[in-house]
């Protein structure tokens, strides 16, 4: 799965952006700007260690939960980190597991 450089949401642009050294003592991995429509993600390295892609996928759904619940109107829920991990986990899970029509499979193409 690729973690775009940019979306829409309600018509604004959010941007995605790599940081180093953004992860804290509560081993958060990401941020969401509100008020600049911006999302950062660690990058792949954090203290010379390389970090897995599904790490990094998984907390750009994180955030990617937190704006949508943010354009949605969700201040309760937005806010409730264990909400929020579930949901982009599921989400996260469901989106990069899909089998779509045209998808092969051992040779096989799914329907």
């Amino acid at each position: 799965m690729k973690i775009p450089k940019s979306f829409k949401q309600y018509g604004q642009e959010v941007t995605v952006r790599y940081k180093k050294n953004l992860s804290n003592k509560h081993g958060s991995w990401g941020k969401c700007y509100y008020d600049s429509n911006k999302i950062e993600i660690q990058d792949n390295k954090y203290e010379g260690i390389d970090l897995p892609d599904d790490k990094l996928e998984e907390t750009f759904y994180h955030e990617l939960v937190h704006t949508i619940l943010y354009f949605a109107g969700e201040t309760e829920l937005r806010g409730n980190e264990q909400f929020v991990d579930v949901f982009s986990g599921l989400l996260h899970q469901a989106l990069t597991t899909a089998v779509y029509k045209k998808d092969k499979i051992n040779g096989k193409t799914k329907r």
